[in-house]
């Protein structure tokens, strides 16, 4: 049986962006350069906040498909007085991980990671911020339940 811990939970969603580490591997090799580690890093800590991000995004889509979704296992692991704190506490040590490495990388790569963040931004509309943490949902069962109910046949 496996035991539900923060460590299991971080380690997965890590393996969910494993696609892009191939690529930039790839990029790397394909242009003959060594990566830096601390550029590999900076990428990684990206990765993790993007699929954050998106988990807390596609909440409600996740439990009504019963997919992996990091913010469902933390409210599971922590419950849901603590399961948003938790999470929160998670993405600011990677924030914090990625402004401290953000000083390692190139200047170039630094003016097109931030530019690219901020169309994605525009792209997401006015108001939008980052990181919207939707209520949990202590019931899923039963929300999924609701959906059925709701959804015309």
């Amino acid at each position: 049986e496996v035991v539900l811990t923060e460590a299991l939970i971080q380690n997965a969603v890590g393996h969910k962006s494993f696609d892009y580490r191939v690529l930039n591997l790839v990029m790397h090799r394909l242009l003959k350069k060594e990566p830096s580690q601390d550029h590999l890093h900076f990428l990684r800590c990206s990765e993790l906040l993007t699929e954050i991000e998106d988990d807390l995004t596609d909440y409600e889509e996740d439990i009504e498909r019963d997919s992996f979704n990091t913010y469902r296992l933390y409210i599971k692991l922590f419950g849901p007085q603590h399961g948003p704190k938790a999470l929160a506490s998670w993405i600011s040590s990677l924030e914090a991980d990625l402004e401290h490495l953000s000083q390692k990388v190139p200047a170039a790569l630094m003016t097109c990671f931030t530019a690219r963040c901020r169309e994605a931004m525009a792209a997401a509309g006015p108001g939008s911020s980052r990181y919207v943490v939707p209520p949990p949902i202590e019931n899923e069962e039963s929300f999924r339940l609701l959906l059925r109910r709701e959804t015309p046949k």
